[in-house]
């Protein structure tokens, strides 16, 4: 917003004042023309929302791949290391 000084004696000098929250774009593509034609410019480090959405279901499949994978190797083991049910079970 643009602000002038309020005092008469001195030389009218306009201000600029900020009024409400900063926020900053990021350019993903510079086209030739308006809304289309052959680009001139392309962010490379652009990542595009769904992209990084892919991204986050891929490392949770990754932890529930390994949860499983721990699990199967723990049935192998008590499968492989079993001892059989113990006699005195059936006395008490």
């Amino acid at each position: 917003q643009l602000v002038k000084s309020g005092d008469k004696g001195s030389q009218d000098v306009d201000t600029l004042v900020e009024i409400g929250p900063r926020f900053c774009l990021n350019p993903v593509r510079i086209l030739s023309g308006s809304f289309g034609g052959t680009t001139l410019w392309q962010n490379p480090d652009f990542v595009t929302p769904n992209r990084m959405r892919a991204m986050r279901k891929r490392g949770k499949q990754d932890v529930v791949r390994e949860r499983r994978d721990q699990m199967k190797k723990r049935k192998k083991h008590q499968a492989k290391h079993f001892i059989g049910e113990d006699e005195l079970d059936l006395v008490f």
